[in-house]
Protein backbone atom coordinates (compact mmCIF):
# COMPACT_ATOMS: atom_id res chain seq x y z
CA UNK A 1 0.00 0.00 0.00
CA UNK A 2 2.83 2.13 0.35
CA UNK A 3 4.69 1.94 -2.50
CA UNK A 4 1.23 2.20 -3.91
CA UNK A 5 0.56 6.10 -1.97
CA UNK A 6 4.43 6.75 -3.20
CA UNK A 7 3.60 6.39 -6.96
CA UNK A 8 0.24 8.17 -6.12
CA UNK A 9 1.68 11.39 -4.44
CA UNK A 10 4.90 11.45 -7.09
CA UNK A 11 2.29 11.22 -9.60
CA UNK A 12 0.07 13.91 -8.34
CA UNK A 13 3.65 16.12 -8.12
CA UNK A 14 4.09 16.26 -11.74
CA UNK A 15 3.18 19.23 -13.34
CA UNK A 16 -0.26 19.85 -13.91
CA UNK A 17 0.13 22.41 -17.14
CA UNK A 18 -2.75 24.75 -17.48
CA UNK A 19 -3.07 26.25 -20.43
CA UNK A 20 -3.12 29.75 -19.42
CA UNK A 21 -4.56 31.92 -22.48
CA UNK A 22 -6.13 35.17 -22.87
CA UNK A 23 -9.58 35.92 -22.50
CA UNK A 24 -10.48 36.33 -26.09
CA UNK A 25 -13.87 37.39 -24.98
CA UNK A 26 -13.26 40.60 -22.78
CA UNK A 27 -10.59 41.78 -26.08
CA UNK A 28 -13.20 41.27 -28.47
CA UNK A 29 -15.79 42.79 -26.43
CA UNK A 30 -13.93 45.85 -25.98
CA UNK A 31 -12.67 45.88 -29.45
CA UNK A 32 -16.06 46.05 -30.88
CA UNK A 33 -16.63 49.45 -29.36
CA UNK A 34 -13.09 50.68 -31.11
CA UNK A 35 -12.37 52.23 -34.79
CA UNK A 36 -8.98 50.42 -36.11
CA UNK A 37 -7.74 52.88 -37.99
CA UNK A 38 -4.50 52.19 -40.48
CA UNK A 39 -1.13 52.31 -38.34
CA UNK A 40 -3.16 51.65 -35.12
CA UNK A 41 -1.54 47.88 -34.59
CA UNK A 42 -3.17 46.00 -31.61
CA UNK A 43 -2.38 42.89 -29.90
CA UNK A 44 -4.70 40.19 -29.57
CA UNK A 45 -3.89 37.15 -27.75
CA UNK A 46 -5.41 33.56 -28.25
CA UNK A 47 -4.55 30.11 -26.02
CA UNK A 48 -3.10 27.44 -28.54
CA UNK A 49 -5.55 25.17 -29.40
CA UNK A 50 -8.82 27.34 -28.82
CA UNK A 51 -10.08 30.04 -31.06
CA UNK A 52 -8.43 33.40 -31.85
CA UNK A 53 -10.50 36.21 -33.09
CA UNK A 54 -8.72 39.30 -34.84
CA UNK A 55 -11.27 42.23 -34.51
CA UNK A 56 -11.51 44.43 -37.32
CA UNK A 57 -14.97 46.63 -37.63
CA UNK A 58 -15.91 50.20 -38.91
CA UNK A 59 -16.50 52.32 -36.00
CA UNK A 60 -20.02 53.93 -34.93
CA UNK A 61 -19.97 56.94 -37.20
CA UNK A 62 -18.13 55.40 -40.74
CA UNK A 63 -21.13 52.24 -40.63
CA UNK A 64 -23.81 55.13 -40.10
CA UNK A 65 -22.64 56.99 -43.15
CA UNK A 66 -21.32 53.93 -45.59
CA UNK A 67 -24.63 51.73 -45.22
CA UNK A 68 -25.65 52.25 -48.44
CA UNK A 69 -22.18 51.28 -50.01
CA UNK A 70 -21.66 48.02 -48.14
CA UNK A 71 -23.65 46.54 -50.61
CA UNK A 72 -21.62 47.77 -53.59
CA UNK A 73 -18.89 45.52 -54.23
CA UNK A 74 -17.40 44.90 -50.98
CA UNK A 75 -13.99 43.12 -50.89
CA UNK A 76 -11.41 41.99 -47.92
CA UNK A 77 -8.22 40.92 -48.16
CA UNK A 78 -6.56 39.43 -44.92
CA UNK A 79 -2.88 38.73 -44.86
CA UNK A 80 -0.11 37.43 -42.33
CA UNK A 81 3.23 39.19 -42.09
CA UNK A 82 4.90 36.43 -39.39
CA UNK A 83 6.68 38.06 -36.34
CA UNK A 84 8.16 41.22 -38.11
CA UNK A 85 6.91 43.70 -40.24
CA UNK A 86 9.53 43.24 -42.62
CA UNK A 87 8.68 39.77 -43.66
CA UNK A 88 6.93 39.15 -47.07
CA UNK A 89 2.95 39.28 -46.71
CA UNK A 90 1.20 35.90 -47.37
CA UNK A 91 -2.43 35.99 -48.41
CA UNK A 92 -4.68 33.98 -45.28
CA UNK A 93 -8.11 34.24 -46.47
CA UNK A 94 -9.57 37.04 -49.25
CA UNK A 95 -13.54 37.64 -50.20
CA UNK A 96 -14.03 38.98 -53.66
CA UNK A 97 -16.48 41.16 -54.93
CA UNK A 98 -18.48 38.20 -56.67
CA UNK A 99 -18.82 36.79 -52.77
CA UNK A 100 -15.81 33.81 -54.15
CA UNK A 101 -13.42 32.79 -50.87
CA UNK A 102 -10.19 31.85 -51.20
CA UNK A 103 -7.93 30.72 -48.43
CA UNK A 104 -4.03 29.62 -47.96
CA UNK A 105 -3.46 26.58 -47.93
CA UNK A 106 -1.86 26.40 -44.21
CA UNK A 107 -5.65 27.53 -43.32
CA UNK A 108 -8.12 25.51 -44.51
CA UNK A 109 -10.36 24.96 -43.12
CA UNK A 110 -9.36 27.36 -39.95
CA UNK A 111 -9.71 30.61 -41.44
CA UNK A 112 -12.92 31.91 -41.67
CA UNK A 113 -15.09 35.31 -41.76
CA UNK A 114 -18.82 36.01 -40.93
CA UNK A 115 -20.74 36.88 -44.02
CA UNK A 116 -23.71 37.75 -41.61
CA UNK A 117 -21.76 40.72 -39.45
CA UNK A 118 -20.46 42.13 -43.29
CA UNK A 119 -23.80 44.41 -43.27
CA UNK A 120 -22.59 45.49 -38.90
CA UNK A 121 -19.39 46.54 -40.35
CA UNK A 122 -17.98 43.19 -38.88
CA UNK A 123 -14.88 41.60 -40.66
CA UNK A 124 -13.05 39.91 -38.21
CA UNK A 125 -10.65 37.34 -38.76
CA UNK A 126 -11.24 33.95 -36.66
CA UNK A 127 -8.31 30.92 -36.97
CA UNK A 128 -9.42 27.79 -35.02
CA UNK A 129 -7.58 26.27 -33.59
CA UNK A 130 -4.94 28.49 -33.13
CA UNK A 131 -1.35 27.45 -33.48
CA UNK A 132 2.36 28.58 -32.54
CA UNK A 133 2.95 29.27 -35.86
CA UNK A 134 -0.30 31.65 -36.35
CA UNK A 135 2.32 34.55 -34.58
CA UNK A 136 2.89 37.29 -36.58
CA UNK A 137 1.13 40.31 -37.24
CA UNK A 138 -2.05 40.61 -39.73
CA UNK A 139 -3.62 43.29 -41.81
CA UNK A 140 -7.08 43.92 -43.50
CA UNK A 141 -8.21 45.83 -46.58
CA UNK A 142 -11.54 46.23 -46.96
CA UNK A 143 -12.99 47.75 -49.89
CA UNK A 144 -16.93 48.98 -50.36
CA UNK A 145 -18.19 51.00 -52.87
CA UNK A 146 -15.62 53.80 -53.02
CA UNK A 147 -14.20 53.92 -49.93
CA UNK A 148 -11.67 51.64 -48.17
CA UNK A 149 -10.68 50.40 -44.36
CA UNK A 150 -7.59 48.99 -43.08
CA UNK A 151 -7.24 46.90 -39.65
CA UNK A 152 -3.42 45.85 -38.51
CA UNK A 153 -3.12 43.24 -35.62
CA UNK A 154 -0.71 41.33 -34.17
CA UNK A 155 -1.19 37.25 -32.82
CA UNK A 156 -0.11 35.82 -29.80
CA UNK A 157 -0.58 32.30 -28.86
CA UNK A 158 -0.21 31.58 -24.74
CA UNK A 159 1.08 28.09 -23.98
CA UNK A 160 3.65 28.20 -21.51
CA UNK A 161 2.75 29.53 -18.53
CA UNK A 162 1.16 26.67 -15.95
CA UNK A 163 0.40 26.07 -12.23
CA UNK A 164 2.55 23.78 -9.98
CA UNK A 165 0.29 21.91 -7.59
CA UNK A 166 1.35 19.91 -5.15
CA UNK A 167 -0.32 16.70 -3.69
CA UNK A 168 -3.39 17.35 -5.86
CA UNK A 169 -6.59 15.66 -4.71
CA UNK A 170 -10.17 15.09 -6.56
CA UNK A 171 -11.06 18.47 -4.30
CA UNK A 172 -9.13 20.74 -6.58
CA UNK A 173 -11.45 20.15 -9.49
CA UNK A 174 -12.94 22.73 -11.12
CA UNK A 175 -12.53 26.57 -12.38
CA UNK A 176 -8.68 28.23 -12.12
CA UNK A 177 -8.19 31.19 -13.15
CA UNK A 178 -5.09 33.50 -14.44
CA UNK A 179 -4.84 36.97 -15.11
CA UNK A 180 -1.72 38.42 -16.74
CA UNK A 181 -1.30 42.03 -16.29
CA UNK A 182 1.22 43.78 -18.44
CA UNK A 183 3.28 46.88 -17.62
CA UNK A 184 1.30 49.36 -19.96
CA UNK A 185 -1.39 48.49 -17.48
CA UNK A 186 -3.43 45.93 -19.84
CA UNK A 187 -4.95 43.44 -17.50
CA UNK A 188 -6.36 40.05 -19.13
CA UNK A 189 -7.77 36.49 -17.74
CA UNK A 190 -8.21 33.14 -18.82
CA UNK A 191 -9.96 30.64 -17.30
CA UNK A 192 -9.30 26.66 -17.08
CA UNK A 193 -11.32 23.81 -16.20
CA UNK A 194 -9.24 21.58 -14.09
CA UNK A 195 -10.07 17.55 -13.45
CA UNK A 196 -7.79 16.06 -11.12
CA UNK A 197 -8.61 11.91 -11.66
CA UNK A 198 -9.74 10.71 -8.59
CA UNK A 199 -11.95 7.82 -7.03
CA UNK A 200 -16.58 8.74 -6.70
CA UNK A 201 -17.51 7.71 -3.46
CA UNK A 202 -16.66 7.37 0.10
CA UNK A 203 -12.31 7.35 0.85
CA UNK A 204 -12.61 3.86 2.99
CA UNK A 205 -15.83 2.29 1.56
CA UNK A 206 -17.18 -0.57 3.39
CA UNK A 207 -20.07 -3.40 1.87
CA UNK A 208 -21.94 -5.47 3.85
CA UNK A 209 -22.75 -9.05 2.54
CA UNK A 210 -25.08 -11.94 3.83
CA UNK A 211 -23.47 -15.35 2.86
CA UNK A 212 -23.80 -16.57 -0.83
CA UNK A 213 -25.30 -13.54 -2.34
CA UNK A 214 -23.58 -12.07 -5.52
CA UNK A 215 -21.60 -8.35 -5.08
CA UNK A 216 -20.22 -5.90 -6.92
CA UNK A 217 -17.02 -3.91 -4.73
CA UNK A 218 -17.04 -0.29 -6.11
CA UNK A 219 -14.27 1.06 -7.88
CA UNK A 220 -15.86 4.08 -9.81
CA UNK A 221 -13.86 6.76 -11.18
CA UNK A 222 -14.90 10.68 -10.33
CA UNK A 223 -14.70 10.86 -14.84
CA UNK A 224 -14.11 8.88 -17.59
CA UNK A 225 -10.61 9.85 -18.64
CA UNK A 226 -11.64 8.33 -22.14
CA UNK A 227 -14.06 11.42 -22.62
CA UNK A 228 -10.86 13.75 -22.90
CA UNK A 229 -8.22 11.38 -24.40
CA UNK A 230 -7.18 7.88 -25.89
CA UNK A 231 -6.06 7.02 -22.21
CA UNK A 232 -5.14 3.20 -21.85
CA UNK A 233 -7.14 2.35 -18.50
CA UNK A 234 -6.28 -1.05 -16.95
CA UNK A 235 -7.03 -2.16 -13.41
CA UNK A 236 -5.99 -5.10 -10.88
CA UNK A 237 -8.03 -6.41 -8.25
CA UNK A 238 -6.41 -8.18 -4.69
CA UNK A 239 -7.49 -9.57 -2.41
CA UNK A 240 -5.43 -9.71 1.45
CA UNK A 241 -5.99 -13.14 2.77
CA UNK A 242 -3.56 -13.40 6.38
CA UNK A 243 -0.29 -11.85 5.47
CA UNK A 244 -0.59 -13.12 2.11
CA UNK A 245 -1.65 -10.90 -1.15
CA UNK A 246 -3.88 -13.16 -3.51
CA UNK A 247 -4.53 -11.57 -7.15
CA UNK A 248 -8.07 -11.67 -7.95
CA UNK A 249 -9.17 -11.98 -11.93
CA UNK A 250 -8.97 -8.29 -13.81
CA UNK A 251 -12.08 -8.74 -15.49
CA UNK A 252 -13.97 -6.11 -13.94
CA UNK A 253 -17.32 -5.61 -14.81
CA UNK A 254 -18.46 -1.86 -16.34
CA UNK A 255 -17.15 0.85 -18.20
CA UNK A 256 -13.82 3.14 -18.27
CA UNK A 257 -15.29 4.82 -15.15
CA UNK A 258 -17.01 1.68 -13.39
CA UNK A 259 -14.87 -0.64 -12.46
CA UNK A 260 -16.35 -2.47 -9.84
CA UNK A 261 -15.63 -6.38 -9.20
CA UNK A 262 -18.00 -9.06 -9.45
CA UNK A 263 -17.89 -11.71 -6.72
CA UNK A 264 -20.54 -14.67 -6.55
CA UNK A 265 -21.49 -16.72 -3.88
CA UNK A 266 -19.60 -14.98 -1.51
CA UNK A 267 -18.77 -16.64 1.73
CA UNK A 268 -16.60 -16.42 5.05
CA UNK A 269 -13.41 -16.78 3.24
CA UNK A 270 -14.17 -13.79 0.81
CA UNK A 271 -14.23 -11.54 3.64
CA UNK A 272 -11.23 -8.90 4.36
CA UNK A 273 -9.22 -5.72 2.42
CA UNK A 274 -9.56 -5.52 -1.38
CA UNK A 275 -7.17 -2.90 -3.76
CA UNK A 276 -8.46 -1.80 -6.61
CA UNK A 277 -5.43 -0.28 -8.09
CA UNK A 278 -6.28 1.66 -11.74
CA UNK A 279 -3.59 2.36 -14.18
CA UNK A 280 -4.08 4.84 -16.52
CA UNK A 281 -1.05 5.96 -19.09
CA UNK A 282 1.30 4.55 -16.90
CA UNK A 283 0.13 6.08 -13.54
CA UNK A 284 -1.20 4.34 -10.77
CA UNK A 285 -3.73 4.95 -8.21
CA UNK A 286 -5.70 2.74 -5.57
CA UNK A 287 -8.39 2.38 -3.49
CA UNK A 288 -9.27 0.04 -0.81
CA UNK A 289 -12.79 -1.89 -0.43
CA UNK A 290 -13.27 -3.87 2.66
CA UNK A 291 -15.83 -7.10 2.12
CA UNK A 292 -17.84 -7.48 5.27
CA UNK A 293 -19.71 -11.26 5.83
CA UNK A 294 -22.95 -11.60 7.51
CA UNK A 295 -23.91 -14.74 8.98
CA UNK A 296 -26.73 -15.93 11.27
CA UNK A 297 -25.88 -18.59 13.80
CA UNK A 298 -28.50 -20.07 15.31
CA UNK A 299 -28.02 -22.47 18.79
CA UNK A 300 -29.68 -25.43 18.02
CA UNK A 301 -28.28 -27.39 14.73
CA UNK A 302 -30.84 -29.29 12.93
CA UNK A 303 -34.20 -29.56 13.44
CA UNK A 304 -35.87 -26.99 15.86
CA UNK A 305 -38.83 -28.89 18.18
CA UNK A 306 -41.75 -26.36 19.40
CA UNK A 307 -41.17 -25.45 22.80
CA UNK A 308 -37.24 -25.27 21.91
CA UNK A 309 -35.40 -22.95 24.00
CA UNK A 310 -33.62 -20.93 20.70
CA UNK A 311 -30.65 -18.18 20.24
CA UNK A 312 -30.16 -16.23 16.22
CA UNK A 313 -26.51 -14.77 16.56
CA UNK A 314 -26.20 -12.21 13.66
CA UNK A 315 -22.64 -12.56 13.32
CA UNK A 316 -19.95 -9.92 10.97
CA UNK A 317 -16.43 -11.35 10.06
CA UNK A 318 -15.51 -7.74 11.18
CA UNK A 319 -16.05 -5.54 13.87
CA UNK A 320 -18.32 -3.18 13.31
CA UNK A 321 -18.08 0.38 14.05
CA UNK A 322 -21.23 2.95 15.29
CA UNK A 323 -24.05 0.30 14.01
CA UNK A 324 -26.93 -0.86 15.25
CA UNK A 325 -28.48 -4.32 14.36
CA UNK A 326 -32.66 -4.97 13.88
CA UNK A 327 -34.41 -7.97 13.79
CA UNK A 328 -37.38 -7.99 11.73
CA UNK A 329 -39.95 -11.44 10.68
CA UNK A 330 -40.77 -11.20 7.42
CA UNK A 331 -43.36 -13.97 7.01
CA UNK A 332 -43.44 -17.33 6.71
CA UNK A 333 -42.38 -17.16 2.37
CA UNK A 334 -40.14 -14.71 1.22
CA UNK A 335 -43.03 -13.00 0.56
CA UNK A 336 -45.15 -9.19 0.59
CA UNK A 337 -48.54 -10.56 2.11
CA UNK A 338 -50.40 -8.33 4.00
CA UNK A 339 -50.20 -10.51 7.06
CA UNK A 340 -46.05 -10.80 6.83
CA UNK A 341 -46.62 -6.96 7.04
CA UNK A 342 -48.52 -6.76 10.05
CA UNK A 343 -46.82 -9.50 11.84
CA UNK A 344 -43.81 -7.91 11.15
CA UNK A 345 -43.79 -5.05 13.11
CA UNK A 346 -45.09 -7.29 16.28
CA UNK A 347 -41.65 -9.30 15.81
CA UNK A 348 -39.25 -6.07 15.11
CA UNK A 349 -36.15 -6.27 17.85
CA UNK A 350 -33.10 -4.82 18.32
CA UNK A 351 -29.74 -6.05 19.11
CA UNK A 352 -27.12 -8.42 17.56
CA UNK A 353 -29.13 -11.40 19.01
CA UNK A 354 -32.72 -13.01 18.37
CA UNK A 355 -33.79 -15.18 21.54
CA UNK A 356 -36.95 -17.18 21.55
CA UNK A 357 -37.94 -18.83 25.06
CA UNK A 358 -40.29 -21.74 23.76
CA UNK A 359 -40.26 -21.92 19.92
CA UNK A 360 -43.86 -21.83 18.16
CA UNK A 361 -44.88 -22.66 14.96
CA UNK A 362 -46.10 -18.87 14.61
CA UNK A 363 -42.55 -18.27 14.77
CA UNK A 364 -41.79 -20.48 11.76
CA UNK A 365 -40.79 -18.22 8.56
CA UNK A 366 -37.68 -15.64 7.36
CA UNK A 367 -36.08 -13.48 9.98
CA UNK A 368 -33.61 -10.80 8.52
CA UNK A 369 -30.79 -9.49 10.83
CA UNK A 370 -30.06 -5.89 9.23
CA UNK A 371 -27.69 -3.36 10.03
CA UNK A 372 -27.32 0.85 10.31
CA UNK A 373 -25.75 3.41 10.67
CA UNK A 374 -26.19 7.31 11.14
CA UNK A 375 -25.85 7.09 7.16
CA UNK A 376 -28.52 4.39 6.82
CA UNK A 377 -29.14 0.65 5.97
CA UNK A 378 -25.72 -1.12 5.34
CA UNK A 379 -27.04 -4.51 4.71
CA UNK A 380 -28.97 -7.56 5.45
CA UNK A 381 -29.03 -11.48 5.71
CA UNK A 382 -31.81 -13.65 6.06
CA UNK A 383 -32.52 -17.20 8.21
CA UNK A 384 -35.21 -19.77 7.62
CA UNK A 385 -36.68 -20.70 10.88
CA UNK A 386 -38.29 -24.48 10.28
CA UNK A 387 -40.81 -25.96 13.74
CA UNK A 388 -40.20 -29.84 13.32
CA UNK A 389 -43.25 -30.38 15.78
CA UNK A 390 -44.81 -31.08 18.89
CA UNK A 391 -42.14 -31.62 21.76
CA UNK A 392 -43.28 -35.03 23.55
CA UNK A 393 -40.35 -36.91 23.44
CA UNK A 394 -38.43 -35.04 26.46
CA UNK A 395 -40.41 -32.47 28.82
CA UNK A 396 -37.48 -31.95 30.88
CA UNK A 397 -36.12 -30.05 28.04
CA UNK A 398 -38.70 -27.30 28.64
CA UNK A 399 -37.86 -26.91 32.21
CA UNK A 400 -35.20 -24.52 33.77
CA UNK A 401 -32.24 -26.28 35.27
CA UNK A 402 -33.91 -25.61 38.66
CA UNK A 403 -36.90 -26.91 37.87
CA UNK A 404 -35.62 -30.25 36.90
CA UNK A 405 -33.24 -30.49 39.98
CA UNK A 406 -36.14 -29.42 41.94
CA UNK A 407 -38.30 -32.47 40.36
CA UNK A 408 -35.77 -35.47 40.49
CA UNK A 409 -35.29 -34.31 44.35
CA UNK A 410 -39.07 -34.84 45.12
CA UNK A 411 -39.24 -38.24 42.53
CA UNK A 412 -36.90 -39.77 44.31
CA UNK A 413 -37.92 -38.98 47.72
CA UNK A 414 -41.42 -40.12 47.03
CA UNK A 415 -39.21 -43.38 45.67
CA UNK A 416 -38.11 -43.75 48.96
CA UNK A 417 -40.96 -43.55 50.60
CA UNK A 418 -42.80 -46.18 48.78
CA UNK A 419 -39.90 -48.46 49.11
CA UNK A 420 -39.68 -47.94 53.02
CA UNK A 421 -44.03 -48.57 52.89
CA UNK A 422 -44.09 -51.71 50.81
CA UNK A 423 -40.91 -53.60 53.83
CA UNK A 424 -43.43 -52.88 56.04
CA UNK A 425 -46.53 -53.92 54.96
CA UNK A 426 -44.96 -57.22 53.86
CA UNK A 427 -43.03 -57.76 57.14
CA UNK A 428 -46.45 -57.10 58.76
CA UNK A 429 -48.34 -59.38 56.77
CA UNK A 430 -45.85 -62.88 56.89
CA UNK A 431 -46.11 -62.28 61.04
CA UNK A 432 -49.66 -62.08 60.95
CA UNK A 433 -49.60 -65.29 58.89
CA UNK A 434 -47.00 -67.58 60.18
CA UNK A 435 -49.28 -69.52 63.08
CA UNK A 436 -52.19 -70.16 61.62
CA UNK A 437 -50.13 -72.09 59.00
CA UNK A 438 -48.27 -73.61 61.48
CA UNK A 439 -51.72 -75.36 62.24
CA UNK A 440 -52.83 -75.99 59.14
CA UNK A 441 -49.36 -78.23 58.18
CA UNK A 442 -50.34 -79.97 61.83
CA UNK A 443 -53.72 -80.83 61.02
CA UNK A 444 -52.50 -82.12 57.49
CA UNK A 445 -50.01 -84.22 58.24
CA UNK A 446 -52.46 -85.73 61.24
CA UNK A 447 -54.83 -86.66 58.09
CA UNK A 448 -52.07 -88.41 56.63
CA UNK A 449 -51.20 -89.98 59.62
CA UNK A 450 -54.89 -91.34 59.92
CA UNK A 451 -55.01 -92.55 56.45
CA UNK A 452 -52.17 -94.35 56.53
CA UNK A 453 -52.94 -96.46 59.56
CA UNK A 454 -56.21 -97.09 58.01
CA UNK A 455 -54.73 -98.83 54.70
CA UNK A 456 -52.31 -100.30 56.87
CA UNK A 457 -55.37 -102.36 58.72
CA UNK A 458 -57.44 -102.79 55.74
CA UNK A 459 -54.26 -104.28 54.12
CA UNK A 460 -53.66 -106.98 57.16
CA UNK A 461 -57.22 -107.91 57.14
CA UNK A 462 -57.37 -109.25 53.85
CA UNK A 463 -54.55 -111.50 54.83
CA UNK A 464 -55.33 -115.28 55.36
Amino acid sequence: MSSERRSFDATLMRLIFLSWSVALNLLTTSARNVSYEAGEPKRVWAEEGGRAVLPCYLNPQKLESSLGELYKRLSIRWEWRGRSSTQVHHMVLQVAASGLKTRARSMMPRASVQDKDFLHGDFSLQIKPATREDVGRYSARVKYGSKAHHCELKLDVVSGQSLFISRSISSDSGPWVCELTYAGGERVSVTHHLQVLGFAGPTWPVVYAATGTNIYLPCILNFNPLDYDNSKVAVRWSHVAGDDLKAKSNQHQGTNKNLALYLPAVGPDSAGQYFCAVSINGTTISKNVTLVIMTVIPSIEGPVLEGSHLVLTCNLSHAPGKVHFQWKWLGPEPSNSSKAAFKSSEHLTTGWIREFSKVSPEDSGIWECSIHSAEGRLGSVQYHLEIAGAQVASPAQNMMPEEITYGLISFLFALVVSVAVLILLWHRTRSLNIPALDRLVAAAHLRKEFKDAAQKEKVLQTEP
